[in-house]
């Protein structure tokens, strides 16, 4: 993604509009939830590009983490109106406008590049228990192709470690969990960054976007 400086974790809150001309408002009043999106763009050459994105509500900005290819992008977001401006280091910032499906539609570029981040899960707000413990595994390959298996997760010093058994084969990583976003490291190009929800469940994206992993308690 040429000169795509954006994103590193994503989460808005929830909130209702009023109508009529809109003022500025806070993360807390946006029409967005917190979570992990699709991302999908082009740049200003043309190309196109495929990730993944993260978004973390902090009093009342929006912090903004990109995964593109073997690049990561964050930015600081500020809600206005039906939009959120997005400074990420460049001369021009990421304008979104909020979708009426959750997704986020954006200009780059000084608009001659786009961005779209479509929801795959939203983060549960509050405080929820530590996800610790025995999961079962259901999900995608790049290639289109299903996998199931179990995952243990265990919590040390703050960090999560991750063992994943699909098949005959065995994966490992260490996460960090922030409000409510996990992002673990795998040994990947790119982690698998993870919305928990409020069943206790963990739903993910990884492989720019095109790899999920769902993980169910295995209760």
């Amino acid at each position: 993604m040429t000169s795509f400086r954006l994103l590193s974790a994503i989460c808005i809150v929830a909130g209702t509009l009023a109508a009529g001309p809109a003022p500025a408002q806070t993360a807390a009043e946006a029409p967005v939830l917190p979570g992990v999106y699709r991302a999908a763009g082009t740049s200003p050459d043309g190309s196109r590009y495929r990730g993944m994105a993260a978004i973390i509500a902090e009093n009342d900005r929006l912090r903004f983490t990109w995964w593109i290819g073997k690049s990561v992008f964050s930015g600081i977001g500020q809600v206005a109106g039906r939009t959120i401006e997005v400074e990420w280091g460049e001369p021009h910032p990421v304008v979104y406008t909020f979708g009426t499906d959750g997704s986020l539609d954006g200009k780059w570029a000084d608009g001659r590049a786009t961005d779209r981040l479509e929801l795959f899960a939203r983060a549960a707000p509050g405080q929820l228990p530590v996800p610790d413990g025995r999961y079962r595994t259901n999900g995608q390959n790049p290639n289109g192709t299903r996998y199931t298996g179990t995952v243990s997760i265990v919590e040390r010093s703050g960090q999560y470690e991750f063992d994943w058994q699909v098949g005959a084969s065995r994966y490992r990583g260490t996460g960090k969990l922030d409000r409510n976003l996990l992002t673990v490291d795998w040994g990947s190009t790119q982690p698998i960054v993870y919305a928990l929800g409020l069943d206790g469940g963990l739903r993910g994206l990884w492989a720019d976007g095109q790899g999920e992993d769902i993980l169910t308690p295995d209760r």
